[in-house]
């Protein structure tokens, strides 16, 4: 039987998809978290497909809000977003429309609903591995790759570059039902993305902002790139401030990302699954549906299969 460790997003999914196989989807927290507060888009159905959850099909549109020059913009938002010069997801945003899938609001609730009675909370990694009997339990760990990192005693480890946000949502009137991204790249402003997912307003930036100052920079911010108006035109509604640990993060060197990946799941049976446990920052969730596939397989004993996906 499989053990899954982690039950956000991908560990809820890779639980859905493996069935019967799995036994527990250890989780460390008290409760199933659902982290997923800032934008969540997919680019094809394939989750929902799999997961027998219809996706809304929508048209979205990207743009940036242009500060000074498309190189100096693109830097900008790099160091808003992560704290480092990088190329980001800004360089693509070309004004074009794209489809795009939107999962239902309560997809979360309703993957851990399915497997209720396989989800172990306030459960580690540590408690996981104390816990497992012999090697041959396969574990596929969707925690953080530095936490598994410390878990297996693993050295050296690399510096993880990681940055935490603030992600504001609003409702907005029953007569919106648009989808858009808007990256934000001038300084002076603290979001570095504003969306519209429906009737939901998204406005996320990095750190943890909870003053009034800067709750107001980050409405400021939204209804000056968006052109909306607070009054009578628009009227904001239900707002929330969520915090995130992890909003942003930048890779690590391929060779020590790669390694470790391959040296967990050969020498201790763990397979890694995910943005954060495979430490790819570009990953997305449309490829977990094929990433739970190869590591079902490998566990059943066709090494054939490597991680091609979390490899690239």
């Amino acid at each position: 039987m499989i053990t899954v460790v982690g039950a956000g997003l991908s560990g809820l999914i890779a639980g859905n998809m493996l069935g019967d196989e799995v036994d527990c989807i250890a989780e460390a927290e008290v409760s199933v978290p659902n982290n997923h507060k800032a934008l969540l888009r997919f680019r094809s159905s394939i989750v929902g497909d799999t997961l027998n959850i219809p996706f809304k099909r929508v048209q979205v549109m990207k743009t940036s809000h242009p500060w000074l020059n498309p190189v100096a913009d693109a830097m900008s938002y790099s160091l808003k977003a992560t704290g480092l010069a990088n190329l980001r997801s800004v360089i693509s945003a070309d004004s074009k429309i794209s489809d795009r899938f939107i999962a239902p609001d309560d997809l979360v609730s309703r993957l851990a609903n399915r497997v209720s009675g396989k989800i172990c909370c306030e459960r580690s990694m540590i408690a996981v591995l104390q816990d497992r009997k012999s090697k041959d339990e396969p574990i596929i760990s969707t925690i953080p790759m530095q936490s598994l990192m410390m878990a297996l005693n693993y050295k050296p480890r690399p510096e993880f570059n990681t940055r935490s946000g603030t992600v504001l949502t609003y409702d907005l009137p029953e007569n919106f039902d648009i989808y858009c991204t808007v990256y934000v790249p001038t300084p002076w402003y603290k979001p570095y993305r504003v969306s519209i997912t429906g009737r939901k307003l998204i406005v996320e930036a990095s750190g943890n902002l909870s003053t009034n100052n800067d709750v107001i920079n980050m409405i400021e911010c939204a209804t000056e790139v968006l052109g909306l108006t607070i009054g009578n035109d628009v009227i904001f509604e239900n707002a929330k401030v969520h915090s995130m640990k992890y909003a942003k993060i930048s890779p690590i060197d391929e060779d020590v990302r790669k390694t470790f990946i391959m040296w967990s799941s050969r020498e201790h049976n763990i397979y890694s699954l995910g943005r954060y446990a495979c430490w790819r920052p570009s990953l997305l969730l449309d490829d977990l549906v094929q990433d739970v596939r190869k590591i079902q397989r490998m566990i059943h004993g066709d090494k054939s299969h490597q991680y091609e996906s979390q490899m690239r």
